[in-house]
């Protein structure tokens, strides 16, 4: 398998919006922050999305996003995209199943069950994540039942992208964000917020809240623009990695899904 799948293979797995990252931001205004109450809670709207899976100018796959409520009540927030480079492919899929708590005196994504599915050239992948309240515990790859840290909010590899558009929905100050991992453990990331952006995507252009980590370690840096006039979902997603690009993620179609 040449280097170069190799280098799409590894953003494909960015593409998720970060799957193995999550992020923390500061508000736009601390004192325009409101209290939230049981009856003031709206949900982020359902919806499916589209976009487009680029390196250096040349489309090598796509992506889907979509938000929807299952025949249980609960919601469930899933991503999947598809590559080829040549001969080789790569599909992934990700799905969270969660609901919304409120808790200490907001809402936030609480997850119930994840999963990741990868296909395609080289070894197949399959893995599930759940997460128990009443006994605080995760369960994973590696570890079952292992406790998390008290008075912390656990976030999955899909939900957290859910709770940041909640937390800029409602003007929130910095945090970060617990994940579970696969592996049933948890990691703690944090993001900064950097002034918004004009991003030109194939549905249009947009006024975008710019969000980026940097892994000194790895010589990366991870970006991502949300728009708040599309209830602050990602528009674009870039890596930039030995100071090239390595990915870009545009969005190509946006549809709200009626209320089910």
């Amino acid at each position: 398998m040449s280097l170069f799948y190799n280098k799409l293979i590894k953003s494909i797995f960015f593409a998720s919006f970060l799957t193995t990252h999550a992020f923390a931001f500061a508000a736009i205004n601390e004192a325009d922050t409101t209290l939230e109450t049981v009856d003031s809670f709206m949900p982020i709207p359902t919806f499916k999305a589209s976009y487009s899976l680029n390196r250096r100018g040349s489309t090598y796959g796509e992506g889907f996003r979509s938000l929807s409520k299952n025949e249980k009540g609960n919601y469930v927030f899933s991503y999947r995209t598809k590559a080829r480079y040549f001969f080789l492919t790569d599909t992934r899929i990700e799905t969270s199943e969660f609901t919304y708590t409120y808790l200490d005196k907001m809402w936030v994504a609480s997850p119930l069950n994840y999963e990741f599915i990868r296909e395609g050239t080289g070894k197949d992948k399959q893995y599930n994540v759940s997460i128990n309240y009443t006994n605080e515990t995760i369960s994973g790859r590696d570890q079952q039942n292992n406790p998390f840290p008290s008075d912390t909010v656990i976030q999955d590899m899909m939900t957290y992208q859910l709770q940041i558009r909640l937390d800029l929905q409602n003007n929130r100050p910095i945090k970060k964000y617990t994940v579970a991992t696969r592996y049933g453990n948890w990691k703690d990331y944090e993001f900064t917020q950097n002034p918004p952006e004009t991003v030109r995507t194939p549905l249009g252009e947009f006024t975008a809240i710019k969000l980026t980590r940097t892994n000194i370690k790895k010589q990366r840096t991870t970006s991502v623009w949300l728009a708040p006039e599309l209830d602050f979902t990602l528009v674009r997603l870039q890596q930039i990695e030995d100071g090239k690009e390595s990915f870009d993620a545009l969005i190509k179609s946006y549809e709200l899904i009626p209320k089910q």
